[in-house]
Formats: C-alpha cells, sequence, structure tokens
C-alpha cells in the first residue's frame, strides 16, 4: 500500500530566494506535469531555478511582507 504524504521519510528544507534587494521565504508546490511551482510567502513568483536552501541552519529573511507571513 503507498505510503501518505505525512508517513514519508523526507527531510524538510526551508526555501529561500534573494532577489538582489531582500531574501525572501519561500514555498513550493510539485505540479504534475512539469517542474515545483515557487512562490515568496509575499506571493512573488520565483524564477525557475533562482531559489535556494541550506543544507544546515537558516538564514536571515529580510523582506518584512515574508516575516510578516512566516510561520
Amino acid at each position: 500500500m503507498p505510503r501518505t504524504i505525512l508517513e514519508r521519510d523526507e527531510a524538510i528544507h526551508r526555501i529561500y530566494y534573494d532577489d538582489g534587494q531582500v531574501v525572501h521565504a519561500c514555498d513550493s508546490s510539485l505540479m504534475h506535469a512539469g517542474p515545483p511551482v515557487v512562490l515568496t510567502k509575499c506571493d512573488k513568483h520565483v524564477p525557475s531555478n533562482q531559489e535556494f536552501t541550506l543544507e544546515h541552519g537558516t538564514i536571515e529573511i529580510t523582506c518584512k511582507a515574508c516575516l510578516a507571513r512566516a510561520v
């Protein structure tokens, strides 16, 4: 039987985007027939392959709108 998303043993990585002015917090969605869609928490589209993660630790989010919406 396939495991549900809550049963998977996957690491969760925070996703960031640096637009050259501020660092944004991001969310990602996997699409059925394409690459993941990445949006900042302040609802800006992230250009393909411009998001990044950190293997260890976190980075300071400097976008005030993303900070207000980050959980």
